[in-house]
C-alpha cells in the first residue's frame, strides 16, 4: 500500500460517530493508503479529573479569583474557561464557587461598614463592580415622566400634546 493517513475520527466534544469514521476509510480507500485511526484527541493528556471538580468550589470559599484557582491546579485561564464550556459538572461547580466567593467579599463589605473590620470602601466597591457586576443603583423619585414603550403609545402620546399645544380637543 501506500502511505500511511493518520485520521482523528473525534468530533470537538470528543465523540466519534461512525459516520466520521466511515468517511474516514473511504477517504483512505480513495488515496489507497493505510489508515490509522486516532481514538484520542492529539495533545498532552488533560488535567481534568472528578476530584477537581468537586474540589472546585472550597478554592473560592476565601474570595479567590479564577486566575488564584488556576494558579492553584497548575493550569491556564485559558483550560478552565474550556473545561467550563466542556464539562456541566465543572460549569456547575465553578458557579458555586463564585457564589462562595462573591458570599465571601460580600461578608467582608458589612463587616466593614459596621466597624467590625478595617475596609478601604473604595477598593472593595471597586472590586464588587469589577467581579461580580455590581453597579450603582440609581432610583429616580418623584414625576420624571411618562415611559413609552410601543410605537402606538409614542403616537398617541404625540397626538395628545399635538391636540394641546394648538388648543384642539
Amino acid at each position: 500500500m501506500g502511505e500511511i493517513k493518520a485520521i482523528n475520527i473525534k468530533d470537538t466534544f470528543g465523540k466519534a460517530t461512525d459516520e466520521a469514521i466511515r468517511k474516514a476509510i473511504e477517504a483512505v480507500k480513495k488515496e489507497r493508503a493505510e489508515l490509522i485511526i486516532l481514538d484520542k484527541k492529539p495533545g498532552r493528556p488533560t488535567k481534568y479529573s472528578q476530584k477537581i471538580c468537586e474540589l472546585l468550589p472550597s478554592l473560592f470559599s476565601n474570595g479567590e479569583s479564577v486566575s488564584e484557582v488556576c494558579a492553584c491546579l497548575d493550569i491556564t485561564k485559558e483550560t478552565f474557561f474550556q473545561w467550563v464550556k466542556t464539562y456541566p459538572e465543572f460549569s456547575d461547580s465553578y458557579k458555586k464557587g463564585l457564589e462562595l466567593s462573591e458570599s465571601w467579599w460580600t461578608r467582608l463589605g458589612r463587616l466593614g461598614s459596621t466597624g467590625k473590620l478595617r475596609v478601604q470602601p473604595a477598593t472593595w466597591i471597586f472590586k464588587m463592580k469589577n467581579r461580580f457586576g455590581w453597579k450603582d443603583r440609581h432610583e429616580f423619585t418623584g414625576d420624571v415622566g411618562v415611559s413609552i414603550t410601543t410605537p402606538e403609545e409614542r403616537r398617541r402620546r404625540l397626538e395628545e400634546l399635538t391636540q394641546k399645544a394648538t388648543g384642539e380637543s
